[in-house]
């Protein structure tokens, strides 16, 4: 009777690898039983769209271009991804500033700042304003 054996190297390797495995797939799970969206996701669903909400008692729409900035009414910025966060810099202003986990449902954007609910807004499909 013949048996198949692997050099213990080998069996080491498929472990190490199973390990890895498991742990980016639990990763993955708990990112998206949160709902944030990853920072490939900011990409695809947010960059080349406009959003539009209330801030201060005041409307607004900003349309995030793929070329790092941002266009509102009136003013402008840029955006950038670390991580899995979207931060922003406006010109001119600091109070707006920082870095956003974002979380969509639809066409709902919920931005999440440490953690905590920071905001909501509507994303529109491309840049219907002509920002």
């Amino acid at each position: 009777m013949r048996t198949c054996s692997f050099p213990e190297k080998h069996l080491s390797l498929i472990v190490i690898c199973l390990i890895l495995l498991v742990s980016v797939s639990a990763t993955m799970s708990a990112r998206a039983a949160d709902g944030l969206l990853s920072g490939e996701e900011i990409l695809s669903k947010i960059v080349g769209n406009t959003v539009s909400g209330h801030e201060d008692g005041e409307r607004y729409s900003e349309y995030y271009r793929s070329d790092g900035r941002i266009r509102g009414n009136g003013y402008f910025g840029e955006w950038e991804i670390k991580g899995d966060l979207f931060c922003v810099n406006y010109r001119g202003s600091t109070d707006s500033d920082g870095c956003w986990n974002i979380k969509l449902q639809g066409n709902r954007v919920e931005w999440l700042k440490n953690g905590q609910p920071d905001g909501t807004s509507t994303l529109k499909k491309g840049n219907p304003n002509g920002l």
